[in-house]
C-alpha cells in the first residue's frame, strides 16, 4: 500500500490540499471511511463532514450511468470561497456616513475620537449607524479611514516624583475645608478656581475656571508678582461681579495678597500646601493648555489674542464629563437662569 507522510498534527486541522488529493485518490481506491481515517490520521466524522458536501463532487458519466466523484481541485476551491466569507465583517462598510462625521469632526475641529462619538450621540444626529470607540482606532490601526494616529493627541508619560511633605506651612487665608458641599459637589453656579502657568523666566498665564460649567479664562500677566495677579483678578472680579460668589486657590507667595479681594459678595479658599488634587478641575485644565502651550515654552511674547483663541476652542469642546457637551454651552445656559 502506498504511504503517505501525514503526522499527528494533521488530525485537528482542517483538510489541505494535498490533503483532499489523497482522500480523492483513497476513495478512487474504494478505501472505506474507517481506513481513509487512519491513513490521514482524521476522525471519521471529519472525513464524513467532508464528503457530505455536495458542491464538491462533479457528475460523471460512464458507461452510459451518472455518478457523482468527488475532486479535490473543487472541494478546495470550494474551502477558500468559505474561509474568505467567514469572520466578523467590518462594520466599516455599514457605516460609511458614521465615518465621514467622525472624520471631520476629528480632522477638522481637533476633536478626539472620543469627543466626536460623543458628539455625534449627544446631538443625535440622523446617522444610519454607530461603532463602537474600540472599533474607531481598530480601523485607525489598519488604516481603514482618514484618521492616522498622528492626528490623535498622546498625553506623554513622565515619571512621578516623589511626594516631599513639608509640614507647618501656614494655609493664607481661609481653608478649603470650609467651602460648602454646593462648591465641592459642583451643584450650584459662580464657584472658581484659579492657577497659573509660569516660565522660567517668571513670565505666567492666569486661569480663572468655573467649577461647574469649566468655562474658563486666560488671561496674560506681566509677571508672577502678588500685586499683579491681584491687579488681573480684580479686573476680572469686576466683570464677573454678579456671577462670581468665591474663589479657590492654592498658598502659592503670588497669591499671598489674594484676601484684600475679599468681601462680604466674595469668600476666597485656599487648599492644602502642595495639595493640588484639591484644585483637580483646573489641574486637568492646565494640561489641555498644554496642547496649545508645551511646558518650557517662554511665555513672554504671548499675546492675549492668541489666549483668546485657545479659550473658545476649549471652552467649544465637547468633554466627556460633561456629557459631550461644551463648557460654553452649560455657562450660556446658567447665564440665562441668572437673567
Amino acid at each position: 500500500m502506498q504511504k503517505y507522510n501525514i503526522t499527528k498534527e494533521n488530525k485537528y486541522q482542517h483538510f489541505s490540499k494535498d490533503e483532499r488529493k489523497i482522500l480523492e485518490r483513497l476513495l478512487n481506491q474504494k478505501k472505506s471511511l474507517k481506513e481513509i481515517g487512519s491513513i490521514l490520521n482524521k476522525s471519521r466524522s471529519t472525513i464524513w463532514r467532508e464528503l457530505k458536501r455536495k458542491e464538491n463532487y462533479e457528475s460523471i458519466l460512464k458507461w452510459n450511468n451518472p455518478y457523482k466523484k468527488y475532486i479535490a481541485e473543487i472541494a478546495q476551491e470550494n474551502y477558500e470561497d468559505r474561509r474568505t466569507a467567514c469572520g466578523r465583517k467590518y462594520e466599516f462598510f455599514k457605516c460609511k456616513k458614521f465615518i465621514e462625521t467622525v472624520e471631520d469632526l476629528v480632522l477638522n475641529k481637533h476633536y478626539s475620537p472620543e469627543q466626536a462619538i460623543g458628539r455625534i450621540e449627544y446631538l443625535q444626529l440622523p446617522i444610519e449607524k454607530v461603532v463602537s470607540l474600540r472599533t474607531i482606532y481598530n480601523y485607525i490601526e489598519l488604516s481603514l479611514i482618514k484618521i492616522k494616529r498622528k492626528h490623535l493627541r498622546f498625553k506623554e508619560r513622565r515619571k512621578r516624583k516623589h511626594k516631599i511633605i513639608r509640614k507647618n506651612k501656614r494655609i493664607l487665608g481661609k481653608s478649603i475645608e470650609l467651602r460648602p458641599e454646593s462648591v465641592n459637589k459642583r451643584i450650584e453656579f459662580g464657584h472658581f478656581e484659579t492657577d497659573l502657568i509660569v516660565d522660567r523666566f517668571k513670565n505666567c498665564v492666569l486661569v480663572m475656571q468655573e467649577r461647574k460649567t469649566r468655562n474658563f479664562y486666560l488671561i496674560k500677566c506681566q509677571n508672577s508678582k502678588a500685586d499683579e495677579i491681584n491687579f488681573k483678578i480684580n479686573e476680572k472680579l469686576k466683570e464677573l461681579r454678579n456671577i462670581i460668589k468665591t474663589l479657590t486657590t492654592d498658598n502659592g507667595t503670588e497669591f499671598s495678597k489674594l484676601t484684600n479681594l475679599e468681601n462680604e459678595n466674595l469668600k476666597i479658599y485656599f487648599t492644602h500646601p502642595y495639595s493640588s488634587y484639591e484644585k483637580g478641575g483646573i489641574e486637568n485644565l492646565n494640561s489641555l493648555i498644554r496642547r496649545f502651550i508645551p511646558k518650557g515654552s517662554n511665555l513672554k511674547n504671548l499675546q492675549q489674542e492668541f489666549l483668546n483663541k485657545i479659550q473658545d476652542f476649549i471652552n467649544n469642546l465637547p468633554r466627556k464629563i460633561l456629557g459631550f457637551r461644551t463648557a460654553n454651552e452649560i455657562w450660556q445656559e446658567q447665564l440665562t437662569q441668572i437673567a
